[in-house]
């Protein structure tokens, strides 16, 4: 709905998830964590369409940021995928919201994806601080998320008085999501 009602949210980070796959997997034969974080970036930016796609280009252009920084602050240059852990996600998730936000104009809009955003970096930077695991901390943040995109009407008054929640905000909830299905073996139930 936010900025503009054009009911096609879903549908642009869809293909613009699709263009970032079909990038990354043109190295993911390398081993090299950030190598296909890079990939995943390039072709999210490439292919992103609509704000929701370009937002989703930027949440990903943060992993590739803070991967490759990683990589080159280690001793072997390279990043594998048991080198991706709570505190590196944490700090990806938290430049999402800063990539996000200068995407967005340079303002945080309250009630947008950038809302469920920070509760999602928010709750994974506490539980890098706690010591929990990767997918223990995927399922919180997730949850961290479903509370903040619950909120989003209450925030902002085009959600509201359409009786929805922000899209964007609800499609990234599905990615975080389908990443603690992958790492942790089953997704957390949301209605």
């Amino acid at each position: 709905v936010f900025p503009v009602a054009d009911a096609d949210t879903g549908t642009n980070m869809l293909f613009t998830m699709r263009s970032a796959l079909a990038e990354a997997e043109t190295v993911v034969g390398s081993g090299d964590v950030a190598e296909v974080a890079a990939a995943l970036a390039r072709g999210a930016l490439d292919g992103a369409r609509g704000n929701s796609g370009v937002i989703l280009s930027q949440i990903l252009q943060a992993l590739a940021d803070v991967v490759a920084e990683g990589a080159a602050d280690s001793d072997t240059g390279g990043r594998s995928l048991a080198d991706i852990g709570v505190a590196l996600l944490g700090a990806a998730l938290r430049h999402a919201v800063a990539l996000t936000v200068t995407a967005m104009g340079g303002q945080a809009v309250p009630g947008t994806v950038v809302s469920v955003l920070q509760a999602a970096a928010a709750k994974m930077e506490h539980c890098a601080d706690h010591g929990a695991g990767l997918g223990p901390a995927l399922a919180a943040a997730g949850d961290a998320a479903a509370v903040a995109l619950d909120r989003t009407p209450d925030q902002l008054a085009v959600l509201a008085e359409a009786g929805v929640v922000d899209a964007g905000g609800r499609g990234l909830l599905v990615l975080l999501d389908a990443l603690t299905a992958t790492i942790a073996g089953c997704a957390p139930p949301r209605r």
